[in-house]
């Protein structure tokens, strides 16, 4: 997560739209090309644009099982979340 904070602009909100992504993709029953930041809450939501509030995801499957891996590995208990749809 550290690199791909690197890699955005500063005060490019993109960080938090990426970890709400992988979030989605991590939780059972959550998709991330249906399901918007905005929808899914919690502390991201208030730290995504306002523009990608209501956005699904736009980024591809390889992107998308990134940003749930960086999420996953933010959060250790979520690590068998995410492995159970490999």
């Amino acid at each position: 997560m550290l690199v791909v904070a690197n890699l955005t602009p500063v005060g490019s909100s993109g960080t938090a739209s990426y970890a709400a992504y992988g979030r989605t993709t991590a939780r059972p029953g959550r998709d991330p090309y249906v399901t918007t930041p905005a929808r899914l809450g919690g502390a991201y939501t208030q730290l995504v644009s306002d523009a990608w509030q209501n956005t699904p995801s736009v980024y591809g499957p390889v992107a998308t099982w990134w940003q749930a891996a960086a999420w996953a590995l933010e959060q250790p208990r979520r690590v068998s979340a995410l492995c159970g749809r490999c």
